[in-house]
């Protein structure tokens, strides 16, 4: 098993940004009432989803080194998700966006993916 590829930890380093950037984000919807729970709710649903994309750019992967390009990609499409239902403001929206994409970048190097299934075979 060879070093942990720079892409794997700069994947990594971005969506633990975007988990810690979608968490703020959560805590300032909530305004006590519970018009927001849905609001919340979706901006959390982010969060968790970016944290689940940090697990799988980790050193001891999970899932198959395809299943880590398909997480960053549902990631992106929960992000546009909540932008499209208001959860999470337009300007922060695009920079988790942006975020998600780097995610999708990093995943879809053809040494990720074998990195990832080497180390989940070893």
């Amino acid at each position: 098993m060879s070093a942990t590829p720079f892409k794997m930890k700069a994947g990594m380093a971005v969506a633990i940004i975007g988990a810690i950037w979608s968490f703020i984000l959560m805590s300032q919807a909530w305004d006590g009432s519970l018009d927001s729970v849905y609001v919340v709710g979706l901006a959390m649903f982010v969060c968790v989803m970016f944290f689940a994309t940090a697990g799988a750019f980790t050193k001891f992967c999970p899932v198959k080194g395809s299943t880590v390009l398909v997480l960053s990609v549902v990631t992106a499409a929960v992000v546009i998700l909540a932008m499209v239902y208001e959860a999470i403001p337009l300007i922060e929206g695009i920079i988790l966006v942006i975020l998600a994409i780097i995610c999708i970048v990093c995943g879809a190097c053809p040494g990720v993916v074998s990195w990832v299934d080497e180390c989940r075979d070893a």
